[in-house]
């Protein structure tokens, strides 16, 4: 029967996983946020053109909801091919992990509070992109990998 080895060092993978739900939750309280500060009400996702022109609280509220839903959309995505790459290579994925989180952090505060893209949230928005993609081939080269030396 096939077993799966667990490196000793992936319970820091977790810890790694739990970060990027931490930062989730720290964009979804800025969505909450600006959303009653500029009064616009559920189930609308954005305030429209009108309440952005008269409010920058509903301007902010649009960038931080636009941060945190790009979050929810990678999120599965990333912590599937982390799970995956922290079996093979554990120090890596604790590494992206963690650096996915902070640029993340880094990104939606850049973003949304000073409601402007700078070359600081671009940095940071384009690395969550390549840990994204890193992670991806890793968890590739991985699977495929152990199906072909039929070792998984």
């Amino acid at each position: 029967m096939p077993t799966v080895y667990v490196p000793r060092a992936f319970v820091y993978v977790l810890g790694g996983m739990l970060s990027t739900i931490w930062v989730a939750t720290y964009q979804d309280l800025l969505v909450m946020r600006y959303r009653k500060s500029a009064g616009i009400e559920q189930p609308r996702m954005f305030a429209d053109k009108s309440e952005v022109e008269a409010s920058p609280a509903a301007n902010k509220f649009n960038l931080a909801q636009r941060t945190h839903q790009y979050s929810l959309r990678s999120l599965p995505t990333l912590l599937i091919t982390a799970l995956l790459t922290g079996l093979d290579s554990p120090v890596w994925a604790i590494i992206g992990l963690f650096t996915w989180s902070i640029s993340s952090a880094v990104y939606t505060h850049g973003y949304v509070v000073t409601g402007k893209s700078t070359k600081k949230t671009y940095v940071a928005g384009l690395l969550t992109t390549l840990i994204l993609i890193a992670f991806l081939c890793n968890a590739s080269y991985y699977v495929v990998l152990r199906m072909i030396l039929g070792d998984f």
